[in-house]
């Protein structure tokens, strides 16, 4: 933590990325002792960033075993046996492509 203070504006608290716990912490307790909303509102955006967001599952892509391509299960033709998909005809590969 570091603290910066300029004698005719303002003062900065600064905590680091592995102290963002403890400043929530201390935000929290401003919010308490001082009765500031907008203190309370900051502590709330952070403590939100340090919330898991669930990722959505889709169903309908999988990977071709035979040529490593996407399959999407809405759009393209493809066989299905003991879990694997195969497109029915692989796509040519591009030489120049992306690896």
């Amino acid at each position: 933590m570091k603290i910066y203070y300029n004698k005719d504006s303002h003062l900065i608290i600064h905590f680091g990325v592995h102290e963002f716990k403890a400043g929530l912490a201390t935000l929290k307790g401003m919010a308490k002792f001082f009765k500031m909303d907008f203190i309370a509102e900051a502590a709330k955006e952070g403590e939100s960033d340090l919330t898991v967001k669930k990722l959505s599952y889709s169903p309908h892509h999988h990977i071709c075993v035979l040529c490593a391509c996407e399959i999407d299960t809405r759009k393209d033709s493809y066989v299905q046996q003991d879990g694997e998909f195969r497109h029915q005809i692989c796509p040519v590969l591009k030489l120049n492509r992306p690896i």
